[in-house]
């Protein structure tokens, strides 16, 4: 979903906008402050975290899910695909599932974030040459 404004996109997912726009004070406090003051993670100086002011403002519903599959080539920090010496392999990257930091361990529900994370971090290094 996509709206031009935070309570449009509330309107949208159907939650309050008072909600959203607190939600979203919080995580840009967090930012400015450098500590997640919600679950009391650092966020280093280096993160890719930025606050949430700009519009288009964009959301998406996520329901739990226990069927996923693990597995297939290896990623590094930066999203590359490695070879099976752990050097990266020149303009191929992946996301998701694909190359998954969890290997063989079965988690059920939670590549959303990583397909989100790594889709990010192989898309700023494809379009960086790097």
């Amino acid at each position: 979903m996509q709206a031009e404004t935070v309570a449009d996109l509330a309107r949208k997912l159907g939650i309050s906008g008072l909600t959203l726009r607190d939600t979203i004070k919080q995580w840009n406090a967090s930012v400015r402050a450098g500590k997640d003051t919600l679950f009391g993670r650092e966020i280093k100086e280096n993160s890719d975290l930025a606050m949430i002011h700009t519009a288009p403002f964009y959301a998406m519903e996520i329901y739990p899910s226990l069927a996923n599959t693990q597995g297939g080539p290896r990623r590094n920090e930066r999203a590359q695909i490695v070879d099976p010496f752990g050097d990266p392999i020149p303009g191929l990257y992946g996301a998701g599932e694909l190359g998954s930091l969890w290997g063989l361990i079965y988690q059920g529900g939670g590549n959303i974030a990583e397909c989100l994370a790594f889709g990010r971090i192989a898309g700023v290094n494809a379009a960086a040459g790097r």
